[in-house]
């Protein structure tokens, strides 16, 4: 504890903070200075907790989309996306997949059990298989997103993980080049601390995509909302936008 205390005292003597026995300038979440599997969250280096918050299959034959982590973080289908028969070629019974076309998304439960904060570990899986109108589209298309908290979409044949810094406009962007392609089942998972931009990782189909911080440099701190969590569109406060086109 005398160290400790020592460190601290010389560390702001010096105008800087003690972070994993250094003394750094600014944000330990800009720095990497803890150690193999923590994280800096509010300037203290910590071990991150992982647990799965939500896993939805989409072959329920109802409007309520739900969550097989048995959280009970349901979801509502909003304006019904179509039950279809084609689905994703997995070792285990999957009944139906969903269309999603236009003004169709599903938005889910307890808003506030999908926040996440500077230092958390987010990961993300999906199965899509966008046709030839998705991928012309000008338009992001929205694979998961909670308001400017955190999205992942697509655009393009890339894939593309998206958050603010200000609240208002996407600052931080990652693009990784996976050469999304029409008509086909792909898996895309990606998994990232936020606010530490190299630990951000993209893999489709199980294969680690390359690609970089285009915008922002992914180690700059995120900002909470009180969005819900959407899948199928971008919903900020009221407004809706950036729909899935043609995808199931």
């Amino acid at each position: 504890n005398q160290d400790n205390t020592e460190n601290t005292l010389s560390c702001t003597n010096l105008g800087q903070i003690a972070c994993g026995g250094l003394c750094v300038t600014g944000n330990c979440c800009t720095n990497a200075n803890c150690a193999n599997g923590q994280t800096c969250v509010n300037n203290t280096c910590t071990t991150p907790t992982c647990s799965l918050l939500g896993y939805w299959k989409y072959d329920d034959s109802g409007t309520t989309a739900v969550d097989s982590s048995n959280n009970g973080n349901t979801g509502t289908y909003v304006n019904m996306p179509v039950p279809t028969a084609d689905t994703p070629p997995v070792l285990f019974a999957d009944t139906y997949s969903r269309r999603f076309f236009g003004s169709q998304y599903v938005q889910f439960n307890n808003e506030a059990a999908f926040d996440e904060n500077n230092g958390d570990f987010l990961t993300i899986s999906a199965w899509i298989k966008p046709d030839a109108n998705a991928l012309a589209s000008a338009n992001n298309q929205v694979i998961l997103g909670k308001g400017r908290n955190y999205q992942l979409s697509y655009k393009s044949g890339m894939i593309l993980f998206s958050y603010s810094t200000n609240g208002t406009s996407f600052t931080e962007v990652y693009t990784a080049n996976a050469n999304i392609t029409a008509n086909t089942w792909q898996h895309i998972a990606l998994e990232y601390t936020i606010c530490d931009g190299p630990s951000m990782r993209v893999f489709k189909n199980g294969i680690l995509q390359s690609g970089s911080w285009t915008t922002g440099t992914g180690s700059n701190p995120t900002t909470l909302n009180n969005d819900p969590l959407v899948s199928g569109a971008s919903k900020i406060g009221s407004t809706l936008a950036d729909y899935l086109q043609s995808n199931t």
